[in-house]
């Protein structure tokens, strides 16, 4: 076929092929420019159904005209062949973009936004594209989105009950034709269907765009058909932290099930993104004029290096600028710190987590400054480390300070409930410098960089969860502080995110094993590693596997009564079952069904699949079906099984 012509069209090359037929490159002859030539194979062409089908599509494409379709120049026949000629693209479709990994928030948005103005054009002429998914998509490499394939279209008429929406008259393929995970609930049971399909569908591709991974999967069509029809999908934001709320609301009305209560049309989602968009890019500007200056004064890049395997001279920067930023008048100043050799700390698999030392502090209430005071600058001379020490309360504090402590405390928070963080932030500043020290001041370091956090202050936020993870690390709040450090991180856009907030989750479950902040840290930890693909080599099994595996199984090994051992025991058979460790993989889920019963059907359903399947255990396998309830979906199936085996 390269070197042919087909009409005035010379083959060039081969760009791909699909069940509806092959795409090549060719020249125009006429007009000397390069296009994209959709042959129907002629085994199809000789199907009636198959060449109305393609000249289906090629009619409602070409009645587009848009900067986020791709274009059709042409239908033609040419020797009993019927082919296509279209706008040749420059770019990776958006499956390839994705490729496992969530996008940026920004290109997400940007992508959306242009996938809805696409749409909205579309809906606009009656046209339902019907198959809305990420290899139905290409983004150019100028950034621009075009939307193929209108092979599935179908052609409606206007809704007496709606100018906005249509109701189906006629399109191609069956009632339920589309791809599993990206159609609406009433595709799958062959509904009539209208505009907001194509919504439910683009909100599955938006939620892969930030997340990396599908809104509805499942190892069968069946089990992803079943998602689409019963199961809300978990917020974004939980497996990218970069994920702001808004984002989430808005997909969550995308993916509504019912289709009434779901975002009604394109131009709605357009907006909304336009909306999401905006306040992104424009934070308050009192905000940018301070970030801004405090950075470029520091001279050094937000707070220095990876978070657990700087020198500690990163450790003593982050310090000096919080204190900065948050007085610790009964405190002493904390000495700048040398860098011995030897001190740049190795990841924290390799080594134990480094620990700032700190002076002990003994504060009478006579040292309790009146208001305010900074911190000077200590001598430059280096000092010999201590033990780090646990702040105590100073015992002369009397339960009447303690009390106004507590109170304005009290009063701080219900400022910065009310929105009113510049006056809470005053009040708190106060509070430590009066009360350093005591839990009251503590859980005003927190106030402050909850607050830091909700401006979208990230560098400032970090700053302070830094300062309590270090001046506190032997307080049982320094979990929690390294677990926030983490979650800051993720959000932020330090160019090593990804390995800082790995490295600072396994510091909690590390430096705090006794804490109930170590299981939620190694699950996060798991997923971080998931979305990431990292690997290494595993001790136990003595082959390199998936770092998540690792993650996961520590958490049911040494936290087997935590809140995050359900999912870690699911997503471990899964990570089992992947890397062909089958026997691991149904033990995973025979405990998973023990310790949760409410799980006990699926679970029971999947080992006993692992066992007659994979093992060829029949015993094992009867066993497991046997304890498959008969209020779960697959004991119908699991009954069946057991007639097969006897």
């Amino acid at each position: 076929m390269i070197g042919t012509t087909i009409s005035h069209y010379r083959i060039l090359e081969k760009l791909g092929e699909g069940s509806v037929g092959v795409v090549y490159k060719a020249e125009d002859l006429t007009l000397g420019r390069a296009v994209a030539i959709k042959l129907l194979p002629p085994e199809r062409s000789e199907n009636s159904s198959a060449a109305l089908g393609f000249q289906h599509e090629a009619r409602i494409a070409s009645s587009l005209t848009h900067p986020n379709i791709c274009a059709i120049y042409e239908i033609a026949e040419h020797e009993g062949q019927q082919f296509i000629v279209m706008e040749l693209l420059d770019g990776n479709l958006l499956s390839d973009t994705i490729s496992g990994k969530p996008l940026t928030v920004d290109q997400a948005i940007d992508l959306g936004i242009q996938l809805a103005d696409a749409l909205d054009a579309a809906h606009a002429e009656g046209i339902v594209h019907r198959d809305l998914k990420p290899s139905n998509i290409i983004v150019t490499r100028r950034g621009h989105v075009k939307i193929l394939d209108f092979g599935l279209a179908l052609l409606t008429v206007p809704s007496s009950t709606s100018s906005t929406r249509h109701r189906t008259t006629h399109g191609y393929g069956s009632s339920t034709a589309g791809t599993a995970p990206y159609m609406s609930p009433e595709q799958v049971r062959g509904d009539e269907l209208d505009v907001r399909s194509d919504l439910f569908s683009i909100g599955a591709v938006l939620y892969e765009m930030v997340t990396g991974r599908r809104a509805f999967d499942g190892r069968a069509r069946v089990d992803v058909l079943d998602q689409v029809l019963n199961v809300a999908p978990a917020p974004p934001s939980m497996f990218n932290a970069a994920v702001p709320a808004e984002l989430d609301r808005i997909l969550k009305k995308a993916l509504e099930k019912n289709r009434a209560l779901r975002l009604q049309t394109a131009g709605e989602l357009r907006a909304d993104l336009h909306r999401l968009r905006r306040d992104i890019q424009m934070p308050p500007a009192s905000t940018q004029r301070k970030s801004m200056r405090k950075w470029h004064q520091s001279g050094s890049a937000a707070i220095g290096g990876a978070l657990a395997t700087m020198a500690v001279f990163y450790w003593a920067v982050a310090i000096e600028e919080t204190q900065q930023m948050f007085p610790l008048a009964s405190v002493p100043p904390v000495p700048p710190l040398r860098v011995q050799p030897g001190a740049v700390v190795r990841a924290a698999l390799d080594l134990p987590p480094v620990r700032v030392a700190m002076p002990r502090s003994e504060v009478s209430e006579t040292d309790v400054p009146k208001q305010p005071s900074v911190v000077k600058t200590a001598s430059a001379e280096p000092v010999a480390p201590v033990r780090p020490t646990v702040i105590a309360a100073p015992e002369a504090l009397q339960p009447k300070a303690s009390e106004l402590a507590r109170e304005e405390l009290r009063v701080a928070r219900t400022k910065a409930d009310a929105g009113l963080y510049a006056p809470a932030l005053s009040t708190l500043k106060d509070l430590v410098a009066k009360y350093s020290g005591t839990d009251e001041a503590l859980d005003a370091y927190f106030l402050i960089a909850s607050i830091n956090e909700k401006q979208a202050q990230l560098e400032e936020a970090l700053a302070g969860y830094l300062e309590i993870a270090t001046r506190y690390e032997q307080h049982a709040r320094g979990a929690e502080a390294w677990f926030r450090v983490a979650e800051v991180t993720l959000r932020s856009n330090r160019k090593e995110r990804i390995w800082e907030a790995r490295q600072a989750f396994a510091r909690v479950a590390d430096s705090y094993p006794a804490s109930s902040w170590a299981p939620r840290a190694l699950l996060s930890k798991g997923e971080l590693e998931s979305r990431n693909r990292y690997h290494q080599r595993d001790g136990e099994l003595g082959i390199v596997v998936p770092s998540a595996l690792i993650s996961y199984r520590r958490i049911t090994t040494d936290y087997p009564e935590s809140g995050a051992t359900e999912q870690a025991l699911l997503r471990l058979a899964d990570l089992y079952e992947d890397t062909k460790q089958f026997e691991f993989a149904a033990d995973a889920l025979s405990r998973m069904a023990n310790r949760y019963p409410h799980t006990s059907g699926e679970a029971w359903f999947r080992a006993g699949e692992i066992y007659r399947r994979r093992l060829r255990d029949t015993v094992k396998a009867r066993a497991a079906y046997e304890r498959v309830p008969a209020t779960s979906r697959h004991f119908p199936d699991a009954q069946k099984q057991l007639k097969r085996l006897g």
